[in-house]
């Protein structure tokens, strides 16, 4: 029932071009309540580091933004058709949809830009039996790896700043 009740939020704030933010889950959430699709990968687990290419810029950062950008992942589902009236800002060949927005009002992204390295690490530790041990093996090593966090957390508050 919770998710029922988060779909028609969801629908609501759209309507009525309220601010939201989906990290996630709620990613997904967002593309399938706005007439997108979700359907688990076939390519398996999105975990650890993982590096994306951007797409098209954003209209809020001031900021030089790179053409590659990598974030701590945890997913096994991923939005497979944008909603209408998306703007794509970044995606990969893993998962195409990374990082959306629709008009001024919903920024929507995959990845965990709130994550630390540890609490990733220990997350993939109690999943490690799901992950399969080459997938779990390739996300801690990949830990070692730079993220954009603070970029797309940047990004974030512009996106709210802006409105």
């Amino acid at each position: 029932q919770w998710i029922k009740d988060l779909i028609t939020f969801t629908k609501d704030c759209h309507e009525n071009k309220k601010m939201l933010l989906g990290i996630c889950f709620s990613h997904q959430l967002i593309a399938a309540a706005l007439g997108g699709a979700v359907e688990k990968s076939d390519k398996g687990w999105g975990v650890g580091v993982r590096s994306f290419q951007l797409i098209s810029p954003p209209p809020w950062p001031e900021d030089e933004i790179p053409q590659n950008l990598s974030l701590l992942f945890s997913h096994q589902d991923q939005v497979a058709k944008l909603p209408p009236e998306s703007h794509l800002i970044a995606g990969d060949d893993f998962c195409p949809y990374q990082i959306f927005s629709i008009g001024n009002h919903i920024l929507s992204i995959q990845g965990h830009p709130e994550f630390t390295k540890i609490y990733a690490k220990e997350r993939y530790d109690t999943r490690e039996d799901k992950l399969g041990e080459d997938t779990y093996l390739e996300a801690i090593s990949s830990l070692d790896q730079e993220t954009d966090d603070i970029i797309i957390g940047n990004w974030i508050v512009k996106f709210f700043n802006a409105n």
